[in-house]
């Protein structure tokens, strides 16, 4: 073999493997792309799935305040369900505050009917479909990668033109769906009766002020209290216990949930599934689960800190529901089910910020 040669063979080898090496590197490119754009669309799903839910029992709550015997001919209650929720902000927490306030008036002997002005809204008669569409902001699954970057890798993205995005958009939609329209109709505001206005809520205020400033306080006793617990190398378990108690019965408090408490300070009440007040009850459990556990991960190793927690989530499990959710997706605090298949899940457990220390509360 000639020197020519063996340098021409040598060459040719040395770009084979460059260019394997850069359609390796591009194919990773690829996947991490595909992988960050699927992990962003699966949380934008799951966050439209819940805000479509909430939008959805909001705008039947508005519903059922409206009297349909006044419902024009051409409208539809929906489209003064959607008005009253428009009044309230637009937003789903805005909603829920006024929809408290439209409550308060109720209790208060007035009538939110009475108040309501039919003649003052136009649409054109929607069903709670369209404007659950129209309120909720569809979730984003578009492949966004930098110009720049769509292109292969190394000596392989030199030669060639490639666009490590092609075809990714298309398995997406598959995966995820693509976007729907947003209903493009206008909504006038509606207005309310001349003089018409809602019963004073100074109190109603007031009450809630309160309860925000009882529930700080009763999570910074629980804070300090595991804080202490972490210095002392053990758990006090009965004052955990009842710093948790108090930070449930703020949130209960909140609600407005009436409730009786046992010997040890334990909220107790009667409530029934699917209720207005069982979901009451299900946010103060998940807030005040969601407090200690953030406050206590940094003291797992703490004798008796885990089965403490355990022994809480334990307790709340009677009124909330575990749910499904990629590791990446989990929030400290939340009961998780754990398991590849969804119908029979292995276990749940509660989430502490990693697999590896979160709590198993329930085998299945």
């Amino acid at each position: 073999m000639s020197f020519t040669s063996g340098f021409i063979g040598g060459l040719a080898k040395s770009i084979d493997e460059r260019l394997k090496d850069g359609m390796r590197r591009t194919e990773e490119r690829a996947d991490r792309i595909l992988e960050r754009t699927s992990i962003r669309a699966e949380r934008e799903q799951q966050r439209a799935e819940e805000e479509q839910r909430e939008v959805a029992d909001l705008l039947s709550e508005f519903a059922s305040l409206i009297d349909e015997s006044q419902v024009p001919e051409g409208m539809t209650l929906m489209d003064y369900a959607a008005g009253l929720y428009r009044r309230g902000g637009g937003t789903i927490s805005g909603a829920k505050s006024y929809l408290e306030d439209l409550r308060a008036h109720e209790k208060g002997g007035g009538s939110v009917s009475s108040l309501v002005d039919y003649a003052s809204l136009k649409t054109g008669g929607y069903g709670e479909a369209d404007y659950v569409k129209k309120f909720v902001r569809q979730p984003d699954t578009l492949v966004k990668v930098p110009k720049g970057m769509r292109g292969g890798a190394g000596l392989y993205g030199k030669l060639f033109d490639v666009d490590v995005t092609e075809g990714l958009q298309d398995e997406i939609f598959a995966t995820y769906g693509k976007p729907e329209e947003t209903p493009d109709f206008q909504m006038g505001q509606l207005g309310f009766r001349e003089g018409a206005q809602l019963l004073p809520t100074a109190d109603i205020i007031q009450k809630r002020k309160l309860a925000d400033i009882q529930i700080k306080q009763a999570e910074a006793s629980l804070a300090s209290t595991i804080a202490d617990n972490k210095l002392k190398g053990a758990i006090d378990v009965t004052q955990v216990n009842r710093d948790f108690n108090t930070v449930l019965k703020g949130h209960l408090n909140k609600s407005g949930m009436a409730y009786d408490t046992d010997t040890q300070g334990t909220p107790i009440f009667n409530v029934k599934t699917g209720s207005e007040q069982f979901t009451a009850v299900q946010n103060s459990y998940s807030n005040a689960l969601r407090n200690v556990t953030e406050n206590a991960v940094g003291s797992l190793n703490v004798p008796g800190m885990k089965q403490t927690l355990k022994t809480l989530s334990e307790t709340a499990l009677g009124y909330i529901t575990p749910t499904w959710s990629r590791p990446e997706n989990m929030v400290i605090g939340q009961v998780y089910y754990t398991g590849k298949n969804t119908k029979n899940p292995n276990s749940a457990i509660l989430f502490t910020g990693d697999l590896s220390t979160s709590i198993e509360v329930k085998k299945f």
